[in-house]
């Protein structure tokens, strides 16, 4: 197993947050704590758990790290920063921290050095890898008193991208000016979960999985899971993508 250091003694729960990245014969992942000052993106080696390199972040941690152009990308969950490092120096990327603003519980995605990622202020952006630049953003739909929060991780097909809202909407944009595709969003289709897209269709998962037809926002099919087995960290929201295979979705 791997040691994680600041577990050893203290009364705060630490723990990975959202999964382990590997690249290159090292394990990057991040800790969230309920204390201040022991929340880490930790670098270790994949064959002998020895510590590479790590980096304080702020309270609460961290989203699991996403790698492109040999960087790692980190999305602090209440610190409102984008963060990037050097993946076998941890300097930092120069023009990096972005600052957001506002907290995070989605994994940044990655594509032709553009970030996609949403905020809990209900802020999706698109953000140049390299120089920070945030390209565009766009708000979500007011609810109450606040855009829908965001926190599920996006997930691209094609020229568009598509995430969900904490109140179960599925939005879809085009990737290059952050433009709503016609028929999104979809009502009830949205998730606080994965969403993954394949063969021109948006799946979601939530009490329900949900097949989009991602061109025109028609639902496909919408059905309860044939099984279910719970657990994880109550309060504590983990996305990974949904897994499609042999005609049929995991999540």
């Amino acid at each position: 197993p791997l040691d994680i250091t600041e577990t050893t003694g203290s009364v705060n729960p630490v723990y990975p947050e959202n999964g382990i990245k590997y690249w290159q014969g090292k394990l990057y992942f991040a800790t969230t704590a309920a204390a201040p000052d022991i929340s880490y993106l930790y670098v270790k080696n994949a064959s002998t758990g020895e510590e590479i390199w790590r980096k304080q972040l702020a309270d609460h941690g961290g989203q699991a790290p996403t790698m492109w152009n040999n960087n790692v990308y980190l999305a602090e969950r209440s610190g409102g920063r984008i963060l990037c490092f050097n993946a076998e120096t941890g300097d930092a990327c120069e023009n990096f921290p972005v600052i957001l603003g506002a907290s995070m519980r989605t994994i940044p995605i990655i594509q032709n050095g553009t970030i996609y990622i949403g905020t809990h202020a209900g802020k999706f952006c698109s953000i140049d890898a390299v120089s920070g630049v945030i390209n565009w953003d766009f708000t979500t739909d007011w609810y109450i008193v606040a855009p829908e929060e965001i926190v599920s991780t996006a997930s691209i097909w094609e020229d568009k991208v598509y995430f969900g809202s904490h109140i179960g909407k599925l939005y879809g944009l085009y990737k290059e000016t952050g433009g709503l595709v016609s028929g999104f969003p979809v009502i009830n289709a949205g998730t606080t979960g994965p969403i993954s897209t394949a063969n021109g269709v948006v799946y979601t998962v939530g009490g329900y999985n949900w097949a989009v037809n991602a061109e025109t926002g028609q639902v496909l099919w919408q059905v309860q899971p044939n099984w279910s087995y719970g657990g994880g960290v109550s309060g504590i929201y983990n996305y990974p993508s949904i897994t499609i295979g042999n005609n049929e979705i995991i999540a």
